[in-house]
């Protein structure tokens, strides 16, 4: 019942099981609303018209799609997004529909992961408004129906949050830092200042295990994202643009 579904602390094995599907219905009903949205959007008369950066990415893709993957001037936007969205046009078509779509699909999987972090902090009923919430966003929803980088980076930042909220809870270790650095390395692709998230990382490895451990967290994860960065580095070396790990921008 309703009751066992917002308070599992009662012990009833159906509420615990309730609680536990719960990010699975948030996606399917988030990505219900979002596919629902792009479907009214695609059909109506303002339907996506790409300017400024949106422009950009799609002219930038369509050139990594034809097979100029190296390019020759230094990155200014963060490559992630055009990179990722140039696998999708060559494996799923010239059009704008697949690549929405699977924004769509990141969108409705962070609010998934936005109930999943909720919950490392609060009981079941606050971590459900906060799914609710997110899958209702309104700013998010656009952002899933735009050529841009915001729904990849919201779902990795989310990813993010949730894996520093289960190291403050349970412990870190090595696999945990090595992650963390990842997705750090990725999100700097996108936006150079992702960098500054060791700092989250720091704190969260020594609100657990100390000052030292905490240290060598922050190592790991640095050289992670480094490794993650590595081709981008490589590529603005080869070109002659110097040590640019992500963008110059």
């Amino acid at each position: 019942n309703m009751v066992e579904f917002l308070d599992p602390g009662s012990g009833a094995a159906e509420g615990a099981f309730a609680w536990r599907i719960a990010p699975f219905l948030l996606f399917i009903v988030a990505l219900g609303w979002k596919l629902y949205c792009l479907r009214r959007l695609l059909t109506s008369p303002f339907a996506p018209e790409l300017s400024m950066d949106s422009e950009i990415y799609w002219a930038w893709s369509r050139e990594i799609a034809e097979g100029r993957w190296i390019g020759k001037a230094a990155f200014f936007l963060g490559p992630l997004y055009p990179y990722g969205l140039a696998v999708v046009r060559f494996l799923g078509g010239d059009g704008i529909v697949v690549p929405l779509a699977l924004q769509c699909l990141l969108g409705a999987l962070t609010v998934a992961l936005m109930f999943c972090a909720a919950r490392e902090l609060a009981p079941p009923k606050h971590a459900l408004v906060s799914g609710i919430l997110a899958a209702g966003f309104a700013m998010g929803t656009f952002m899933d129906l735009s050529i841009l980088s915001e729904s990849v980076l919201a779902c990795l930042e989310v990813l993010f949050l949730l894996l520093q909220f289960q190291i403050v809870r349970t412990g870190g270790g090595l696999r945990r830092s090595v992650i963390s650095g990842a997705l750090i390395g990725l999100m700097s692709l996108a936006r150079p200042s992702a960098w500054l998230l060791l700092l989250a990382h720091f704190v969260s490895v020594r609100a657990r295990h100390g000052m030292g451990a905490a240290r060598h967290a922050c190592v790991t994860g640095a050289a992670v994202a480094v490794l993650v960065c590595l081709p981008v580095l490589m590529r603005h070396l080869a070109l002659g643009h110097g040590p640019i790990l992500s963008t110059y921008s």
